[in-house]
């Protein structure tokens, strides 16, 4: 099953979208779909969070909005991460998950590459305002200019977002609620204005003892599919090699 889903991703290489990971995150991640830049752009800012917001999930919204504000305290200091990466996929029409396994790198404000290693090669790295993906079936580089797309641009401006812990800034198009304190554990909900209301149920966070960094991001989207991504082997403030941001593999 899980070839199956591999191969559906894979078509003409000059007009594909991302494949693999890059699929999840860019569906997931949370804006809106990269079918439907128009929307995004054309988007209105969303209200500004307050405390006594309701948080649409019947529970506590300013404990939410603490806890947020716990995490952006204690991941202000961070300006680098690197983490084992596990990516499962439930499809609604398949039995078993499609697994993906590698590491993620994140490097503040605006850099994040994706290196997935089984069951396939690929790669996706996000620098400034450019995407350049690379996969071992094609061997080729894709460079996608996140300036020339804006609906792109915000889809990964989110998953910027999503991965380092800055979640006050999405308040204004998320319902939040807390499962748990300790260790904190969130579930956003998508506010009827939201892009990603249309497709996205809801996205759960949980993070480590420490509220430094994500243990578990699950997304369930409308269609009853379910991306569960699993982070360890966490470290903080590593010094990364500069290899990590070159889309195509060394020496492959």
């Amino acid at each position: 099953m899980a070839s199956q889903s591999l191969e559906a991703g894979r078509g003409d290489r000059r007009h594909r979208a991302p494949i693999g990971i890059a699929g999840s995150a860019l569906c997931l991640l949370l804006a809106s779909s990269p079918a439907s830049p128009s929307r995004a752009a054309q988007a209105p800012d969303p209200p500004a969070p307050t405390a006594a917001e309701p948080d649409g999930g019947g529970g506590d919204p300013a404990a939410a909005l603490r806890a947020v504000e716990r995490i952006e305290r204690q991941s202000t200091g961070i300006r680098t991460l690197s983490a084992s990466l596990v990516q499962e996929k439930h499809l609604a029409l398949f039995e078993k998950p499609l697994v993906l396994e590698g590491r993620l790198y994140l490097q503040k404000p605006d850099r994040v590459a994706f290196r997935i290693e089984r069951p396939l090669r690929y790669t996706m790295v996000i620098s400034g305002e450019q995407l350049r993906q690379w996969d071992e079936d094609s061997g080729e580089v894709q460079t996608i200019s996140l300036a020339d797309n804006p609906g792109f641009k915000l889809v990964l401006r989110q998953m910027r977002g999503w991965l380092s812990g800055s979640y006050s800034s999405m308040l204004g198009e998320y319902h939040a609620t807390v499962l748990r304190e300790e260790p904190i554990e969130l579930v956003f909900v998508p506010r009827e204005h939201a892009l990603a209301y249309g497709t996205v149920e809801r996205v759960r966070v949980a993070f480590g003892p420490d509220a430094r960094h994500l243990r578990e991001i699950e997304i369930l989207d409308r269609q009853g599919d379910r991306t569960l991504f699993r982070f360890a082997d966490v470290r903080l403030d590593p010094d990364l090699d500069p290899a990590v941001w070159e889309a195509e593999p060394r020496g492959r």
